[in-house]
């Protein structure tokens, strides 16, 4: 990851923080159309984990995180797995 792509992911990670989930900014097409999406929770070694995505209806980039339990403002109707991508 890029210098520039770090810094530029870091305030989509910024706006996801603080409640927003729809109409981020992309950091590859600068198109306002990344949406977050869920998978998880899963188990593994006796811990919950969640993966976070970033994806872009522009032009299909994503980014994904993993938190431990359920991240901030987790949506299971929000499920990555039902996205028609």
């Amino acid at each position: 990851m890029s210098d520039q792509h770090t810094g530029d992911f870091q305030e989509v990670l910024n706006q996801y923080e603080q409640g927003q989930l729809d109409q981020l900014s992309c950091t590859r097409c600068r198109e306002e159309q990344v949406s977050v999406y869920f998978d998880g929770p899963r188990e593994v070694n006796s811990m919950l984990w969640t993966r976070v995505y970033f994806y872009c209806h522009a032009c299909r980039a994503w980014d994904r995180l993993t938190y431990p339990g359920f991240p901030p403002h987790f949506d299971e109707n929000r499920d990555i797995l039902g996205l028609d991508i």
